[in-house]
């Protein structure tokens, strides 16, 4: 390489590397500016930057130094100057040599992804590294396959992340550039981290911290050793890294750096329990912090340190000194009409003044922080770790909370129309986290746009909707367009604890009624008698959180389930598709299932096959159809040998394992029933399925096959004979019928499950109804009996040709029918069905 290039190179380095930490996003839906065009650059664009880093550091206040970044920078982001920077890189690239082009493509890569332009750096990122390929330029090549690699983990890819990353430290230790390989290798022990490969990370961390002390950077080592704190899981140890970081960080000259570091260090000592010690080094780092901001900082840092040092204060019970530190950061936050920052100020003002028994000003900060949090909601990137989203860890428990403070403002309020008022408007606070749920779940924003709100139900319909909160349950019922208040004195720890054993009682068939009757008690023994007064007979069921685990049909008073009482249908949220009633007559159906799997068994995930050749199969796999085995265990492990796939005598066990006897007799009892078509094994397969929907209208899609729904939207799948059939082709295959004449609907899946333990996996069943655009589904929340559902599911199709019966009374009486029987009358057999959408 030339000299001067590569002097050019190593200063940029330097410089970006220095300059840039800390300003990258996430996530961002934002398009290229036309040339030309920055002098219309708006401010939602620097909202939308500086709004993900919060987000980001409140999923993970951890990540106030991020072990991303060599040493935090908060995005502090010059607007303007990135603004004019790409349009000078602009006119350099256009007369630029070959030997040039791969270091001004990382610049205006990097200038993109400062100003959020994610799409456009990765196409530099990328364009860099091919032309310092082709250019035999190492040092150009290694730093464009770190930012491009970097930029991989923080849209969700760590495996390229992790290759590109790994090539990029090979190559800057070759070429003995240690400013260079200190960032790899920090960006590369981020990666292993989110990874939970904590001893790779701490390897790698450590030899960051060797280059550090090689290039003379007291800010990297401070950063590092932040970031080795964040994995030790002794806080003694830890605080003495973070100790050694504050030391390094004050060798750090320029003032806004230092402020950055101190922030990121505190918030590492708040995170763990590391008593006085830990207390002392967070106060006094948010002090100096202050100061600098004070006198050298901007005004968001001064927002922030003043915000994060109130917050310091709460915690140790000093509501004045809190309130006047969290009323300096609202002031600055004001100045710059910062809605990011204000809705944080806002809500922490709110727990202080709720903390301090002024309920009333208490719900006007919350309702502030709400304002600020819509006025920016679509600006938001909504990132992930983990399966957790940014807006359902940081942003709706402000949302919640508005909803405690009005509810029980409302239980005080002997007004009528005020009290309506305000149960109305805590139910939409609840309802905009539930929205949020299935947005984030999905991560489709377009999953819940075409529902519409539950309206004009008729005067024997009532809605449940329970809202768990830490020191209580609270149950809004809603009859004849009016909302009544019930409140259970139950902690939430209790409550959760009561549910989860509840929901392995009915999974394996042990007595439950002890349990059912306690959650009963909570649930709908408050609200029984207003119930019974407006004979109320159709219940929609909303439920949250770990409600969402187990039938409610299961519930026991003492005498009778809760089924044998009420028709009941799940609801996601507040909103369902088009709610018209049930089309009378002959239904056409497609009926498909598969007793003997085929070549789908090779289509399966690498856990499953892990899972089911590792497990042993139990006693209570005999006679259930659902893929029972336990997934999550196995994740992580050796992948299973080539060679176990090509084993006859292990694939003859798992096709043994995945066979569904009833099936056959399933699918000949309902064909008799309904007209249509039958795809049975052979003939069950993805191509032949996906035809007969494009050139048939369906009104009943019945598919009789393993189906399994987990915590994260990728692991849903249904078995077709030869393929998995994922939720995103059922859309493809469905949505297109929605605005049809004769539109799907009813997907029925028979041998479907839920995964166990999860309170997130009930929302891909949801996600069928929501995503396919069927106006409503019935699956089970866990493997459900081979004989119990060849009775169930010709009895429902019996019942719901009745007339004026709902699907969702059509479910009831075949469980009452069901459970009149000896053999099937623990609700095992008969309870796991649950209709989703629309009942009518």
């Amino acid at each position: 390489m030339d000299k001067k290039l590569r002097k050019h190179c190593i200063t940029h380095l330097a410089q970006f590397f220095q300059k840039s930490e800390g300003c990258c996003i996430l996530l961002s839906f934002r398009r290229k500016p036309e040339s030309g065009s920055f002098k219309l650059f708006r401010m939602q664009d620097f909202i939308v930057m500086t709004i993900t880093w919060i987000l980001i550091s409140l999923i993970f206040p951890e990540l106030w130094q991020s072990p991303g970044h060599a040493y935090e920078k908060h995005p502090v982001i010059p607007v303007g100057e990135e603004q004019a920077k790409i349009a000078e890189l602009d006119q350099q690239l256009a007369h630029a040599g070959e030997a040039d082009q791969s270091l001004l493509l990382i610049r205006r890569g990097e200038a993109y992804q400062s100003l959020g332009y994610l799409e456009e750096a990765m196409k530099d990122f990328r364009a860099a590294l091919d032309r310092a390929k082709a250019a035999d330029q190492p040092l150009a090549s290694a730093a464009a396959a770190q930012s491009l690699g970097y930029l991989h983990f923080l849209r969700g890819a760590p495996d390229l992340a992790d290759s590109l990353l790994r090539t990029a430290l090979e190559e800057a230790k070759s070429l003995d550039q240690p400013l260079l390989a200190v960032f790899c290798a920090n960006r590369l022990g981020t990666v292993l981290f989110s990874q939970n490969r904590s001893e790779e990370a701490w390897l790698l961390y450590e030899e960051a911290l060797q280059y550090a002390d090689r290039a003379d950077d007291p800010g990297l080592e401070a950063g590092i050793r932040r970031n080795m704190a964040r994995i030790i899981s002794d806080d003694t140890r830890a605080l003495s890294h973070l100790s050694e970081a504050r030391k390094a960080a004050e060798q750090v000259a320029l003032p806004r750096e230092r402020t950055d570091l101190l922030l990121g260090i505190a918030a590492e000592a708040q995170r763990r329990e590391t008593g006085e010690s830990g207390i002392r080094l967070a106060f006094d780092c948010l002090t100096e912090a202050l100061s600098l901001a004070g006198a050298h900082g901007t005004g968001r840092q001064l927002s922030h340190c003043a915000g994060r040092l109130g917050c310091l204060y709460e915690k140790t019970g000093q509501f004045r000194e809190a309130m006047n530190l969290t009323a300096q950061a609202l002031e600055t936050a004001r100045s710059s009409d910062a809605h990011d920052l204000l809705l944080l100020w806002e809500w922490q003002q709110a727990r202080l003044l709720r903390a301090q028994g002024d309920s009333e000003r208490a719900v006007a900060a919350c309702r502030r922080a709400v304002y600020h949090i819509e006025a920016i909601r679509q600006d938001i990137p909504i990132t992930y770790q983990d399966g957790r989203s940014s807006f359902t860890e940081t942003l709706s428990p402000i949302y919640l909370g508005l909803a405690d403070m009005l509810l029980l403002s409302a239980a005080k309020e002997t007004g009528e129309e005020r009290r309506q008022a305000l149960l109305r408007e805590a139910r939409q606070a609840v309802e905009r986290i539930k929205r949020s749920e299935l947005t984030d779940y999905f991560r489709d924003p377009c999953v819940v746009a075409l529902t519409r709100g539950i309206e004009n139900l008729s005067p024997s319909t009532a809605v449940i909707y329970p809202i768990i909160l830490p020191d209580r349950l609270e149950l809004l019922l809603d009859m004849d367009g009016r909302l009544w208040q019930k409140s259970t004195a139950v902690e939430q720890k209790t409550l959760e604890q009561t549910v989860r054993l509840l929901t392995a009682q009915l999974r394996n068939r042990q007595a439950f009624e002890k349990t059912a009757a306690e959650v009963y008690d909570w649930l709908f023994r408050p609200v029984a008698s207003l119930l019974e007064e407006h004979q109320v007979d159709t219940l929609v069921f909303v439920p949250d959180g770990v409600f969402r685990m187990f039938p409610v049909a299961s519930l026991w008073d003492g005498k009778r389930f809760l089924a044998e009482r009420f028709a009941i249908v799940t609801a996601p949220g507040m909103s369902l598709l088009d709610p018209a009633p049930l089309a009378r007559g002959e239904m056409l159906s497609l009926m498909a299932g598969m007793s003997d799997p085929g070549p789908v068994i090779f289509d399966l995930p690498e856990n499953f096959w892990q899972s089911m050749t590792r497990s042993p199969e139990s006693a209570r796999d005999l006679g259930v159809r659902g893929i029972s085995v336990e997934v999550e265990p196995f994740e992580g492990r050796a992948p299973l040998p080539r060679s176990a796939k090509e084993n006859p005598e292990l694939i003859r066990k798992i096709r043994q394992r995945l066979a569904l006897p009833g099936v056959d007799a399933e699918i000949r009892q309902i064909s008799g029933q309904l007209h249509g078509t039958v795809l049975l094994n052979e003939n069950f397969q993805l191509e032949r399925f996906a035809r007969e929907i494009g050139v048939q209208s369906f009104q009943v899609v019945h598919i009789a096959s393993h189906g399994y729904f987990g915590g994260k939207p990728e692991q849903n799948f249904i078995m077709t004979y030869d393929r998995r059939l994922d939720m995103n082709q059922l859309e493809a295959m469905i949505k297109p019928k929605q605005l049809a004449a004769t539109p799907v609907e009813l997907i029925i899946m028979s041998a479907c499950q839920t995964a166990e333990g999860d309170e997130r996996s009930p929302l891909g069943l949801a996600g069928v109804v929501l995503k396919s655009g069927a106006r409503s589904a019935l699956g089970s929340l866990w493997p459900v009996s081979d004989l119990a559902a060849q009775e169930m599911l010709p009895a429902f199709y019996t019942h719901i040709k009745e007339p004026g019966v709902s699907k969702a009374e059509a479910l009831r009486r075949t469980q009452i029918s069901l459970m009149q029987k000896k053999e099937f009358r623990h609700p095992f057999y008969w309870s796991p069905f649950i209709l989703i959408g629309n009942w009518l």
